[in-house]
């Protein structure tokens, strides 16, 4: 997906480059997984997050995934963005928004479904 991301960016000329997470950051799990994408000869030119970026620098994190994964990475997430920095989740069926706000209160002031269309919601929230 980082190497699809940097291509589709440079394609469309976007100054972005997209990295694999700090390795030191990572569960075993994950640790597995960006290990054999960086055995991958195509990975060869991605590198891992710098140490400069790895922390709260984000003024705005903006997540369009279905709900049960946004939940999951709610710290994750949470600990890309700045202090009084913005939260924007979508890809929530309304059916399911607690849960979602629920788990990114611990993290954020305010969190709560700003819009709804069609049955999916929208929910924002400002960092803590």
């Amino acid at each position: 997906a980082i190497r699809i991301a940097n291509d589709n960016a440079k394609k469309n000329g976007v100054e972005m480059k997209n990295y694999l997470p700090d390795i030191e950051s990572l569960d075993d799990e994950a640790l597995s997984v960006v290990m054999r994408a960086m055995q991958r000869k195509r990975n060869k030119d991605i590198e891992t997050l710098p140490e400069g970026l790895n922390g709260p620098v984000y003024d705005l994190c903006a997540a369009n995934i279905l709900a049960r994964p946004l939940v999951g990475l709610a710290p994750t997430l949470a600990a890309l963005v700045k202090s009084g920095g913005g939260i924007g989740l979508s890809g929530v069926l309304a059916v399911q928004a607690e849960m979602v706000v629920d788990a990114y209160t611990e993290f954020f002031n305010d969190v709560k479904v700003a819009d709804e269309e069609n049955g999916w919601v929208l929910i924002t929230g400002t960092r803590k």
